[in-house]
């Protein structure tokens, strides 16, 4: 007895397909019987990327725009944003929960990591000139500094104030003014007196 297979199945493609098998005996006697094949998609869509991180007051993100997202059927895939609360005013570890659906009704959950950071360090704006001139023997009061950052309050900034200067010995000094956030991003600025 030969069997011979007739197989018009797209294993690529989902869908019903049919195979016909033929039995023939040596006097050529045969008999086929259709058999219907099914080819499903039962694998849940993936994503790779699943952690975040951006600028503190960026605007609100558009997940899709960020998600690498693939499906073993190459069909599109649904992203259904199931939980954001990320507030981007805020510094911190956040939580964003998706949800890929495919064509074939597969689901996959994720839950993206999304760090907001700050990374601007203060501004430091000097008062009066970086360099100054001041005679010896003479009282030098120095005019000060301002401080801006564009996250903390100025009392949560640690701020330190530094000087070399001998007023009966000429030569040149510096005032060095250092502010750093509670980030950790510092600004440094001098001042020179002669």
């Amino acid at each position: 007895v030969t069997l011979t297979e007739t197989d018009y199945v797209d294993y690529t493609t989902i869908g019903e397909y049919t195979v016909i098998l033929t039995a023939t005996d040596p006097d050529e006697n045969f008999t086929s019987v259709s058999i219907t094949v099914t080819v499903q998609d039962t694998i849940s869509p993936e994503t790779e990327t699943l952690e975040f991180t951006f600028e503190v007051f960026d605007d609100a993100i558009d997940w899709l725009t960020y998600l690498t997202v693939t499906d073993n059927s190459l069909q599109p895939v649904l992203t259904t944003i199931v939980a954001d609360n990320v507030d981007y005013d805020v510094t911190g570890e956040y939580v964003v929960t998706i949800l890929l659906t495919d064509e074939s009704g597969n689901e996959a959950n994720y839950d993206l990591t999304v760090n907001i950071i700050d990374v601007t360090p203060p501004t430091v704006n000097l008062n009066s000139n970086d360099e100054v001139f001041v005679e010896i023997g003479t009282v030098y009061v120095d005019p000060g500094f301002s401080v801006y950052d564009n996250y903390d309050v100025y009392n949560d900034l640690v701020i330190n104030v530094s000087d070399n200067v001998n007023f009966y010995l000429e030569g040149v000094y510096t005032y060095t003014y250092s502010v750093t956030d509670v980030s950790g991003n510092e600004t440094v600025k001098t001042r020179t007196l002669h």
